[in-house]
Parts: structure tokens; C-alpha cells; sequence
């Protein structure tokens, strides 16, 4: 099922929903270069041409797709872990890295230690 259309001009950079569906103007667009794309329910893309952009027969279509994205305390847990292995590869490499990548991961330690202490 076909959730919206995209317009994508690729010359100017930019895409948008497609909300005005009169042909005429979407053959103008399609003349200066604006591809148009169907957005499926499934999340995939496809080219269309003109003549397929047409209001789609859902009334459900969601204004925003929002998503969950991680909170600071995670994405600095998830640093700090990095580093940490980071640290031990650099080691067997450079020895002398060691303790520079030890102070940035205690830094990172403590400033998330701090940052969760203050949410609380």
C-alpha cells in the first residue's frame, strides 16, 4: 500500500511530499528534472512516473514517523565501552596510546556517572 508520494529534485538538493496532485504542474516538475517516488507501507521507495502520482486511498497516513532514539547516558555508556575496547587493541599496537585512551575513557566515565547522578 502506497502511503505517500515523494517529489526528489536532485539538482536543488531537496525532496517533499507530494500534496498538490494536478498533472499539470507535476509534468512542469518532472520537465525540470523532479523524479517522483512512492512510499510504501513496508518503508520501501520506488520510482514512479507522473501518471502514477495520485492521492493515495489511505486516510491513515501518519503525520510524523517519529523513532526512539538513545538518551545521553547510553550513548555515553556505549562510548566508554568503545574506548575501552579500543584501548586494548590500541595496546597490542602502540603501547604508548595506552594511557592516553585510558584518561579519555575515565573522562567519559565520569562525566556519565555525573550526568546520570543529575537526572536522578
Amino acid at each position: 500500500m502506497i502511503l505517500i508520494f515523494i517529489a526528489v529534485d536532485r539538482v536543488n538538493r531537496s525532496q517533499w511530499q507530494v500534496t498538490d496532485f494536478d498533472k499539470s504542474k507535476l509534468r512542469t516538475l518532472a520537465e525540470h528534472g523532479v523524479e517522483f517516488y512512492a512510499l510504501y507501507a513496508d518503508g520501501h521507495r520506488e520510482r514512479v512516473g507522473v501518471e502514477a502520482v495520485v492521492p493515495p486511498g489511505s486516510t491513515d497516513v501518519p503525520e510524523a514517523i517519529s523513532a526512539d532514539s538513545p538518551t545521553i547516558e547510553e550513548r555515553l555508556d556505549a562510548m566508554s565501552a568503545m574506548l575501552s575496547q579500543l584501548t586494548t587493541a590500541v595496546i597490542e599496537v602502540n603501547p604508548k596510546k595506552k594511557a592516553a585512551l585510558q584518561a579519555a575513557a575515565l573522562k567519559i566515565n565520569q562525566f556519565s556517572t555525573n550526568t546520570k547522578e543529575k537526572s536522578i
